[in-house]
């Protein structure tokens, strides 16, 4: 309360010592006012006495014999004049600006007209400007009178003001003295008593929290020694406060080791030497840096165990640096989580192909599974899209729904097929979901793949034809069906093409049948080169005979299609003397065009179809019969 009330004392006299030292400073310049006012005053007569003077020597200079004396002075008058005249006019004082721009009196038009006038009387001296002179002296020397009269009297005013601020200053002096008097001391007095009271509740208060708190709290001196140690302490080292308090430093519970490796930790962060020992500790709390750090403490036992220490300077009343306190946290069931999940995290980054990326699909994470089975080192991921393992095959409308998915906060799950940095690629069934924060705000996607590739180029040998390397029959009976139940619900045409080699029995009785398997192999990649579209498949249905399926938006555009097929047949020119149509291998085609509404079940669809093959063979071959052509 003592200081306090110091305080409030120092803070009273700061504030009379700025009312006086404000009143000095009015006062000062109402008196350099004045002064300034005198001098005006002064400068205005002059002014009137020099106009006046210039006036009488105009009127005796025909009465002079020494004439050039004569101008030599009313020219230094003139000099004299126009100086008086600048230093009126810049006194930028409204009084004095009136009489000089006034319409009423422009005084300072009048006085440069009669300078104007007297230098004119220089040069040619004659009795007509002597008059204009004597009128125009006898405005200016009416107007100087005014200007000398209104700047006493403004003069006058000021000084009045003076006397009213010294007065009303004295009395604002007395009345904060007497507020200071009633309002800080009286009162600072009567609240001693209530505060020392306070203080030793506070002090009691903080002692409670000491003794119950729920961490080793620790104080020490400058030197380090040890001067509080709660019960919290005792219970975490099982040493008592009469063992330490005044005779021992931190140190005694920490081992040398850590206290080395961390002081070596230290000066390389901070770049600057440091004493081992107790200064290890707090370094940086005192370079009031933040020092909240992990250390291992010895038990009076023996026995270890890991706490979060944070210690800060210590201050008495003043200010003073007086020593450290810390607050120690045992965090040994948290450590040995941390090092559970560590192993976890390990795991999962070696065997679990895994990523996380920001929310415009960058990524920013990737496990060492990942790296693996890419080809793709960290470095080269991190920062870049997804789109840097996406395979050709992949179709668009895949990554539009993955997008939808996760664009409305859902998870998406199904198989994806990747490319390699060398170029290979590898299937993976990955499972994508949104992360959050703390705050429940999405801040990108985190994505989980089980490598499936084995298990596809399984399916893919059990789908795929052997010999052209196209889907077979069994993959056509699986999947032609749910294309035609697909179709209901769209309004394109779909269109199956069932095709048949012209003439190969001869062919491979001329040519050979490994040149007959050359040919099989030759068309249907011929067939895959003709169909760009990601949803048109193509099959080799057994032997000689293959199928294609393929939407459009007509009938007509469906049949140029198979045209365009069949004459990419004839074009690869591979020769066959046995055959009827052509001195090349040709086929022979029959196309179903249905539209939604006609869709019928897939047997009744593939023997019409191959009924109309057979048309196209009967009919030349080498050419395609539509339905609506029987």
């Amino acid at each position: 309360m003592v200081d306090l009330l110091k305080k409030k004392s120092l803070f009273a006299y700061l504030i009379i010592t700025l009312i006086i030292t404000a009143d000095m400073f009015l006062i000062l310049f109402f008196i350099q006012q004045q002064k300034n006012s005198g001098h005006t005053i002064n400068l205005a007569g002059k002014q009137r006495m020099l106009i006046q003077r210039v006036a009488l020597l105009s009127n005796n200079y025909f009465d002079q014999p020494d004439k050039n004396e004569i101008k030599d002075k009313i020219f230094l008058s003139l000099q004299d004049i126009k100086r008086n005249q600048n230093f009126i006019t810049n006194l930028k004082n409204s009084t004095v600006e009136n009489l000089l721009y006034d319409p009423l009196y422009q005084y300072d038009n009048l006085l440069n007209q009669y300078i104007e006038n007297i230098i004119k009387f220089l040069n040619e001296p004659n009795h007509k400007l002597i008059k204009i002179i004597n009128f125009t002296n006898e405005s200016l020397l009416s107007i100087s009178d005014t200007l000398v009269t209104l700047l006493a009297n403004e003069n006058d005013k000021k000084i009045q003001n003076i006397i009213y601020l010294v007065i009303f200053s004295t009395i604002a002096v007395l009345i904060i003295l007497f507020l200071i008097y009633k309002k800080i001391t009286l009162v600072s007095i009567n609240q001693i008593d209530k505060n020392i009271k306070a203080l030793n509740e506070e002090k009691t208060f903080i002692s409670t929290i000491l003794e119950n708190s729920a961490h080793a709290i620790i104080t020490t001196d400058l030197d380090g020694k040890i001067t509080l140690f709660n019960k919290k302490a005792e219970e975490m080292l099982g040493y008592s406060a009469e063992e330490l308090l005044f005779k021992e430093t931190p140190e005694i519970f920490h081992k040398k080791e850590e206290v080395v490796e961390k002081a070596e930790r230290l000066k390389k962060q901070l770049g600057v030497d440091i004493e081992l020992g107790f200064n290890v500790f707090v370094k940086k709390s005192e370079l009031d840096l933040p020092n909240i750090d992990e250390w291992a403490y010895i038990r009076k036992d023996g026995t270890k165990l890991y706490v979060k220490i944070s210690i800060t300077k210590l201050k008495d009343s003043n200010g003073t640096h007086v020593g450290y306190i810390g607050f120690s946290e045992d965090i040994s069931a948290l450590k040995e989580d941390e090092t559970k999940i560590k192993k976890y995290v390990e795991l999962i980054d070696k065997y679990i192909i895994t990523s996380t990326t920001d929310l415009n699909g960058n990524i920013t994470y990737v496990s060492d599974a990942f790296c693996k089975i890419s080809g793709y080192s960290k470095e080269e991921l991190i920062g870049k899209s997804h789109n840097i393992v996406r395979h050709p095959d992949m179709p668009k409308e895949l990554y539009k729904n993955i997008w939808k998915h996760l664009l409305n906060n859902k998870s998406w799950s199904g198989e994806i097929k990747n490319r390699k940095k060398d170029g290979s690629f590898y299937w993976v069934i990955a499972n994508i979901s949104p992360i959050y924060d703390n705050d429940g705000n999405k801040i990108g996607y985190t994505a989980i793949r089980q490598d499936i590739t084995d298990k596809k180029y399984i399916e893919q040998i059990s789908l795929t034809d052997g010999l052209t390397q196209i889907y077979n029959r069994r993959h056509f009976d699986n999947v032609f069906p749910r294309m035609l139940k697909r179709n209901k619900r769209d309004k394109s045409y779909i269109n199956f093409l069932i095709m048949d080699v012209d003439h190969f029995k001869q062919y491979n009785d001329t040519y050979g049948h490994q040149m007959g398997d050359n040919v099989l192999i030759k068309i249907a990649n011929s067939l895959k080169e003709s169909l760009k579209r990601e949803d048109d498949l193509c099959f080799r249905l057994g032997g000689e005979e293959f199928g294609a399926v393929y939407y459009t938006d007509s009938q007509s555009e469906a049949l140029l299609y198979a045209n365009k097929i069949r004459k990419n047949i004839e074009a690869l020119k591979i020769e066959h003397e046995k055959n009827s149509a052509s001195k090349y291998v040709t086929a022979s085609m029959g196309l179903i065009c249905l539209k939604p509404d006609e869709i019928k079940s897939e047997d009744i669809i593939y023997k019409e179809a191959d009924e109309l093959l057979y048309k196209a063979k009967e009919s030349g071959r080498n050419r395609v019969v539509i339905k609506d052509e029987l």
